[in-house]
């Protein structure tokens, strides 16, 4: 465990303070002192701030962005200039047109996204219904499943997502215990939690 800890040296000291890794593993750590259910958003918001912080890096490949936003601008310009004629006395007009201008910038799941391929890292559906199971406790739904197993499998499904993430950000490519399965089965890092991808 030492080798590996030393092998990873060269390569955390950079990613820590790009990635904002520090701000990450207290929101894993936090985590795991909330009741099942409330730990998924902070889990989310300390995945979400990794995608955030990798998407403002020179490691991304889209800047969190569908479309350059030159480009973007480019392709709108005669479109959102007619809007906003047409909409000039609208009391909310800037704001829609506010709405407009960013709708190239990517939402929170579809940074997420981008972030995994970027870093090569292949999700399976149960990773995906982890990240999205955040949902409900986080914008104060009602949660559908009240399945105490269900809902630590969850979990126990977006940490195991959690260390493959930061693991393949430093450039990991050895093996990982699958902590989302109930015989935690060693996995290699590339393979992702409950098998292949669906």
């Amino acid at each position: 465990m030492s080798a590996l800890l030393m092998d990873r040296l060269p390569t955390w000291l950079p990613v820590w303070n790009e990635l904002a890794i520090h701000d990450s593993l207290w929101s894993l750590w936090l985590s795991r002192r909330l009741p099942l259910g409330p730990n998924l958003p902070i889990l989310s918001a300390g995945l979400d701030g990794l995608a955030n912080s990798w998407h403002r890096s020179t490691r991304t490949k889209s800047g969190g962005l569908f479309i350059p936003t030159e480009q973007y601008r480019a392709l709108i310009a005669e479109g959102r200039e007619s809007i906003a004629k047409q909409m000039a006395e609208h009391s909310e007009k800037d704001r829609v047109l506010r709405k407009i201008d960013t709708a190239n910038e990517m939402g929170g799941f579809a940074k997420l996204l981008a972030f995994f391929s970027d870093l090569g890292l292949a999700i399976s559906d149960n990773e995906k219904d982890a990240l999205r199971a955040r949902h409900s406790p986080a914008h104060g739904g009602r949660n559908d499943n009240d399945d105490v197993r269900v809902l630590l499998t969850q979990a126990r499904v977006y940490e195991t997502l959690y260390h493959r993430v930061l693991l393949k950000a430093l450039g990991y490519d050895g093996h990982y215990i699958d902590y989302g399965v109930e015989s935690w089965p060693r996995r290699h890092i590339d393979q992702p939690s409950g098998g292949d991808v669906k």
